[in-house]
């Protein structure tokens, strides 16, 4: 889902990108009859710009290892997930931001 180890961790999901890159190598190689796909999610509210360019380079590599596919998300929380609560705290905070700068400016 991302390039990026430090977002990978935040989202709880653990992920071995040298073997993604040896997968996708063998398959091309192997089994020239399975197609491959990566999917990415970016846009997650933690994600810095650092973290989206790992990830663009990382798809580079996929992409140079033989990889077919690659589907980019932007990611959309569950209604009254975590990622939901955090996203809407972060948005309110930002709101609120603006209105004091925008009253401050008037």
């Amino acid at each position: 889902e991302s390039g990026s180890k430090k977002l990978m961790k935040i989202i709880g999901k653990k992920f071995d990108y040298s073997h993604g890159l040896n997968f996708v190598r063998n398959c091309k190689h192997n089994f020239k009859s399975i197609r491959t796909q990566a999917c990415f999610v970016i846009g997650h509210p933690k994600e810095k710009f650092k973290d989206f360019i790992l990830t663009f380079f990382y798809m580079i590599r996929l992409t140079l290892n033989g990889l077919d596919e690659i589907a980019v998300f932007i990611i959309s929380p569950f209604s009254l997930a975590s990622l939901w609560y955090f996203t809407l705290f972060c948005f309110t905070r930002s709101q609120k931001i603006t209105q004091t700068l925008q009253a401050k400016l008037a």
